[in-house]
């Protein structure tokens, strides 16, 4: 599975503690999944996603939270927008709040001005 490399030697020494993905983490009274996690199979998620438009990204890097008209429960839920994935939001009483990295806004801010 890799190359041969003088480095490997002193690799097989090193004793594994855990091996995996992490997949969720519990954060106050809601289930949160990872990036890595939604990364890999958010786009199978048939429960708790949310489309948003171009306008609601550049409120949620703003820091607004959107209100939505929707029977979405409380909880994270995977924000996309086209159809890709941008990352997590949390839903409190029909707000959503941003739970995207800090450095998305720099990612994105090109991709979300209005073309001349």
């Amino acid at each position: 599975m890799v190359r041969a490399s003088p480095s490997l030697e002193k690799t097989a020494a090193l004793r594994i503690s855990l091996a995996g993905l992490r997949a969720f983490t519990k954060i106050g009274g809601f289930i949160k999944p990872t990036t890595r996690m939604i990364q890999v199979f958010g786009k199978n998620a048939t429960k708790s996603r949310l489309e948003v438009g171009k306008e609601d990204v550049r409120r949620l890097l703003a820091g607004e939270s959107l209100h939505i008209e929707s029977e979405q429960e409380n909880g994270y839920v995977i924000l996309f927008h086209e159809g890709d994935i941008l990352g997590l939001g949390l839903v409190l009483n029909n707000l959503v709040r941003s739970q995207l990295p800090r450095q998305y806004k720099k990612l994105l801010e090109p991709f979300l001005k209005p073309i001349p």
